[in-house]
């Protein structure tokens, strides 16, 4: 059970997210409203990772955001696209990326008897004819994948795309960055 405090600590974060507050424009809140305490940024950072035991990974990335370096990058001292330096005089990373990891999310969403309901809602949907879109699951690559059987490591398997209720389709939004081969770097 989680603490009055926390839950309060929770609320606020979940008000400034909603708001889209920055920081600044958060720690102003209390000067606008008399008695109102917020705890700040860095401690709500700090408890919300406690509480909710997911904590982020830190990638080094280049400056201009031409890579991450990891993989093939993970030993470069510079860019391989604009020979920006990776690092600063004093040799800390210019730029990070910060990561939420994803399994740990889904853990998290799944073992909530709450959230768990709320995630099956694709396999409780009426089957629409595709007249009308709704959500992803009324797109045209969905349901292709759920006429097809899946392929793990070269070999088929014996059920289909989504075919159990707690399957989950994950979308990935990049914002610009590029993470495939055929990218076309931007910086």
């Amino acid at each position: 059970d989680i603490e009055t405090n926390d839950r309060m600590l929770l609320r606020a974060f979940a008000m400034r997210h909603s708001l889209g507050l920055s920081a600044r424009q958060y720690s102003l809140i209390p000067q606008f409203l008399e008695g109102v305490y917020l705890p700040s940024v860095a401690h709500e950072r700090t408890r919300v990772a406690q509480l909710s035991h997911i904590k982020s990974e830190k990638y080094d990335c280049c400056i201009k955001s031409c890579c991450c370096f990891t993989g093939d990058y993970a030993d470069l001292d510079q860019c391989p696209f604009c020979k920006a330096s990776r690092y600063t005089a004093s040799g800390a990373p210019r730029k990070q990326f910060s990561y939420l990891p994803v399994g740990p999310r889904l853990v998290g969403i799944y073992a909530n008897v709450l959230q768990s309901e709320r995630m099956r809602y694709r396999a409780q949907q009426p089957n629409r004819n595709g007249a009308e879109f709704h959500d992803f699951t009324d797109g045209s690559h969905y349901r292709h994948l759920r006429r097809k059987r899946v392929f793990l490591d070269g070999h088929r398997q014996a059920w289909m795309y989504f075919s159990d209720d707690c399957d989950v389709a994950l979308a990935l939004s990049t914002d610009g960055f590029c993470p495939f081969k055929k990218r076309k770097v931007t910086c």
